[in-house]
């Protein structure tokens, strides 16, 4: 007997969870990372932003499916590109991300491939959706705080701060103050360390 059960439907084709087959996924909750972006289309939106500088003639994958493939593996736990060495012949991410994996070196050019204006643009566009979103509000609490997060060895911006007594950074987070969601945070400008 073999148990299946159908998740949802690409085209005629069905999408089935079954226990009884040699290709097997340790991922399955990709499933609902893929059913959260058919609903909410944030993968597709932030897609949209990102420049493309790359000839079309030699571009195998877009940016939106480089983003995707990014963004899910980072949210199974595979933080590192060259994850995906490890990864490109999984038959549920491949399924999902409908062909085969980009590259380890096709990711890190991706990464890679944004200035500040464009991580800026994206920031930007991640208020904007949010502000958006609370329209219907009459009171808007921002709740401002920090963390120390210490730093080990030379990292750029990291400083000495007496308070905590250790070398860190020292961002500022801003959550909204009814809901508790974390919608930005920022690294403050240091001009010198205190030692």
């Amino acid at each position: 007997m073999r148990n299946k059960n159908t998740l949802f439907y690409r085209g005629r084709k069905s999408v089935e969870l079954t226990f009884s087959s040699s290709e097997i996924s340790s991922d399955g909750s990709l499933i609902m990372l893929e059913k959260l972006e058919r609903d909410h289309k944030l993968i597709d939106y932030y897609s949209k932003l990102l420049p493309d500088a790359r000839d079309s003639r030699f571009v195998t994958y877009t940016r939106k499916q480089q983003l995707k493939q990014r963004v899910y593996m980072i949210m199974l736990g595979y933080e590192d590109a060259n994850d995906v060495n490890h990864l490109q012949n999984d038959p549920l991410l491949k399924d999902v991300l409908q062909g085969d994996l980009a590259s380890q070196p096709t990711i890190s050019r991706f990464e890679n491939s944004f200035d500040k204006q464009a991580v800026f643009k994206f920031c930007y566009a991640w208020l904007y959706k949010y502000v958006s979103s609370l329209s219907d509000r009459k009171k808007i609490v921002i709740d401002v705080d920090s963390t120390d997060d210490p730093t080990h060895g030379s990292q750029q911006l990291s400083m000495f701060n007496g308070y905590y007594g250790q070398f860190m950074y020292n961002e500022l987070f801003f959550h909204d103050g009814d809901t508790t969601t974390d919608y930005s945070s920022c690294t403050p400008p240091r001009k010198q360390s205190f030692q």
